[in-house]
């Protein structure tokens, strides 16, 4: 199919669906954008870009702002940094407490801006700027301790517990994995059934044994490593990656606690 067509038909189809189905209309715009960064031409698409997140604001800016940090990902993933500041740099402005008027509430304005931060950590990660991206996951745990209706914020704490161990700050980075854990308990006592907050407390015991192992703390590093793989085994495959990281690293941190006792 000529590129040509596939603009048209992109096109043509958004806004149908802006007519028909709103709800649609930034699906779509994902999936053009998928194929231009596979096909290499997302410069090509620019303009129908520009135009469909034009629509969109128009539309609903909570939309918006969803689909500029979305698109943004996908940018930063395929290493197009500036396509991906510009558009979080969009996102920034209309979630700014100057703008609780263009939303529903201001709960919503929030949630929405938490992810943009986040979604900026994840960019100046990416360019090695790690004190930079830490202040924007600080800001984002103050933003999220602001509302009950943000995601639970354990995520933003074990990102923030990669960065630290990445500078060498254990202490730290082990504090917030802890934390993570806390929350992830909390969330499971409030919510037993949702089983996706198992799989992050598994990462979250994980990395907490992690940090304690750099802190030479291997006898606790063990207990966390064991409490992780209890939580794992409940939901995961036998031969899922984690599990098996969990495995091996409770194993190594028993063999450390043995050869402390003298018992290798």
């Amino acid at each position: 199919m000529p590129l040509k067509s596939i603009h048209e038909t992109f096109w043509e189809g958004f806004q149908g669906a802006l007519e028909t189905t709103p709800s649609d209309a930034p699906n779509l715009l994902k999936d053009y954008i998928e194929v231009l960064l596979t096909s290499h031409q997302y410069v090509q698409g620019i303009p129908q870009i520009e135009a469909a997140l034009t629509a969109l604001s128009n539309e609903s800016n909570a939309k918006h702002v969803l689909c500029c940090n979305s698109v943004a990902m996908q940018c930063l993933s395929q290493g197009m940094s500036q396509d991906a500041l510009t558009l979080l740099t969009t996102a920034d402005q209309l979630t700014i407490s100057s703008s609780i008027a263009q939303f529903s509430d201001d709960t919503t304005r929030k949630r929405l801006r938490s992810i943009t931060l986040n979604n900026f950590a994840c960019y100046f990660k990416k360019h090695g700027k790690l004190h930079t991206a830490i202040q924007y996951l600080d800001r984002t745990l103050k933003l999220e301790s602001s509302t009950k209706a943000t995601d639970n914020p354990a995520g933003t704490h074990l990102n923030i517990c990669a960065i630290l161990s990445e500078m060498g700050r254990h202490v730290r980075a082990a504090d917030h994995a802890k934390c993570a854990i806390q929350l992830l308990q909390y969330d499971n006592t409030v919510n037993p059934t949702i089983k996706s907050t198992d799989s992050l407390l598994a990462i979250a015991y994980y990395n907490y044994g992690v940090e304690l192992e750099h802190l030479k703390k291997y006898d606790k590093a063990s207990v966390a490593f064991s409490k992780g793989h209890a939580v794992a085994s409940k939901e995961l495959d036998a031969n899922h990656p984690m599990l098996n990281a969990l495995a091996k690293a409770l194993a190594d941190a028993q063999r450390h606690v043995e050869r402390a006792k003298g018992y290798a």
